[in-house]
């Protein structure tokens, strides 16, 4: 094979090569997210982002123990510990976890936050809350039925709450439903739009304050009802 030949057979390998690795990217980052459902950790594991498959998937890495030393190079501590002093310490979620005679369990993060959403009582008569990560009572609350651990996320009594720490006037707080989500009609800086229940984020065309009333939020059950501007959902 001649010079020119050889390089051309070359250029094709790598070609292929290159469109090997390619759709091999894009079969694990679809738009840029990792496309793949990372098993359980093991115990003494814990599942950190960004750790597996060209570092942009989950991947499961083993804790410290309590008292280890940690720092921001070591291995993480374990789930609901954080690393106060250069040791791995109980983090305040995990200390009410663990108090004696307590009347509830509260849920904590792997940092040791407290879950937005805590339930007390039992499935079927008890009430589940809205909670900041630091343990506080927020507004919002829902009958504790089959559904509410999935449905109610607390994203809007969360988001009045962060807006608080930042130092923001009562003026720029979103308009929460009883259960902490989002109210379908949102105002802000003299424009108002549908929001959508979770992130309060706009689902059809931002208007003027004083139109608002042309959106017929509270009449739009589905985000493609909205599509169409000032169209009233049937």
């Amino acid at each position: 094979m001649r010079g020119p030949e050889r390089r051309a057979a070359l250029s094709a390998v790598v070609l292929c090569v290159a469109a090997a690795v390619a759709a091999e990217w894009d079969a694990w980052r679809p738009s840029g997210k990792c496309a793949i459902s990372p098993a359980p950790c093991p115990a003494g594991e814990v599942e950190i982002e960004n750790r597996s498959v060209y570092n942009i998937c989950p991947g499961c890495v083993k804790t410290l123990g309590e008292n280890e030393n940690c720092d921001v190079n070591s291995d993480p501590c374990p789930h609901s510990f954080v690393c106060e002093g250069g040791k791995c310490l109980k983090g305040e979620c995990r200390k009410e976890q663990d108090k004696e005679h307590a009347t509830w369990t509260p849920k904590c993060d792997r940092i040791s936050n407290f879950m937005p959403v805590q339930c007390k009582g039992s499935r079927g008569d008890g009430r589940c809350f809205c909670w900041s990560p630091k343990g506080e009572r927020l507004f919002g609350e829902a009958a504790w039925t089959d559904a509410t651990e999935t449905n109610m996320h607390c994203s809007c009594s969360l988001r009045a709450w962060q807006l608080k720490q930042e130092g923001k006037g009562a003026h720029e707080a979103p308009r929460c439903a009883a259960d902490g989500s989002f109210e379908a009609l949102q105002c802000a800086r003299g424009v108002c739009w549908c929001a959508d229940a979770k992130t309060g984020a706009p689902i059809r065309r931002v208007v003027p304050e004083g139109a608002a009333r042309l959106l017929f939020c509270c009449e739009c059950s589905a985000p493609h009802l909205c599509a169409a501007p000032f169209a009233r959902a049937n």
